[in-house]
């Protein structure tokens, strides 16, 4: 995946050979994994993310993708914002709770933990 970057969080999971997380990739690798998912909408897409960062100023988009021996499992996209008085929060999904998205049929719960952990390690 060229312009990605390699988090480095491997693990296995029950069911599930191998997970790894790609950080921040590139609007073409994106879009071409989220083209894979029946689940996908608008609000999941490279653009809305963009979109989103442009319309509140100071905030930051956050991207991953979860493989499965090189194989699309699941993508979360989150908007960390800054409030004066109230510090960073992070916001994931919106108002019709379109992400995580997992690919997997067995093992969804246990993807969908992964994306939310390394989501909070990002945030670290």
């Amino acid at each position: 995946m060229s312009g990605s970057h390699r988090q480095g969080t491997t693990r296995e999971i029950e069911g599930i050979s191998q997970l790894d997380i790609v950080n921040m990739p590139s609007r073409d690798s994106w879009n071409l994994v989220l083209d894979n998912f029946a689940c996908g909408n608008l609000e999941q897409t490279y653009e809305y993310g963009e979109a989103k960062k442009r319309a509140y100023v100071g905030s930051e988009v956050v991207r991953l993708l979860a493989f499965d021996n090189d194989r699309p499992a699941g993508l979360i996209q989150g908007l960390y914002q800054r409030r004066f008085g109230y510090g960073r929060f992070l916001e994931v999904g919106g108002p019709y709770g379109c992400s995580p998205a997992v690919l997997l049929d067995d093992g969804k719960e246990r993807v969908i933990r992964f994306l939310l952990e390394s989501l909070e390690n990002t945030a670290r």
